[in-house]
């Protein structure tokens, strides 16, 4: 059964045109080289909007160095970084003494961002007014003070605390 000759000339139409179409956008659509350096990163999501930024700037005077950071949380950066999987990681808190001898490699802290800590509480009966000084609520994140019961907290707030917290 002979093919239909109209349709197989619509046929070779249209593979020339494709085939002429691939070559043109091989020829005519600019090549973006790409960075002959990656930097990889990850980390902590709060500095990842600063370091976008940042490494957009960069990218504007220097397009042979790209920046990728993955906004996956500090416990993770660190995890990754100690792996060796990226070149650096964003972190809230630096790795302690001895995960740092897990990598052989020379770790370098660079404070990066900083940013505001709210603190709030929710404790019945309570109410607004609770004062907490400076070196008492530097121990509350260290983790020196754990519970609201604690007698610095008390001392620093008598008329406002019952006696059973």
């Amino acid at each position: 059964m002979a093919e239909d000759p109209r349709s197989l000339n619509r046929l070779l139409r249209k593979a020339t045109f494709l085939a002429i179409a691939a070559i043109l956008s091989l020829v005519l659509v600019p090549r973006v080289p790409a960075a002959a350096t990656v930097i990889n990163g990850a980390g902590a999501t709060f500095p990842y909007p600063l370091y976008v930024k940042w490494f957009s700037e960069y990218a504007k005077v220097d397009t042979s160095t790209s920046f990728v950071y993955q906004p996956v949380g500090s416990g993770e950066g660190v995890r990754q970084l100690l792996a060796g999987q990226v070149d650096f990681c964003g972190t809230d808190s630096l790795p302690s003494a001895q995960r740092l001898k897990t990598t052989p490699d020379t770790i370098v802290s660079i404070p990066t961002a900083i940013g505001g800590v709210a603190v709030v509480y929710n404790i019945p009966g309570l109410g607004k007014g609770l004062k907490l000084p400076p070196d008492l609520l530097a121990d509350i994140f260290r983790g020196k003070v754990t519970t609201w019961d604690d007698p610095r907290i008390r001392k620093a707030n008598e008329n406002l605390i019952s006696a059973d917290l």
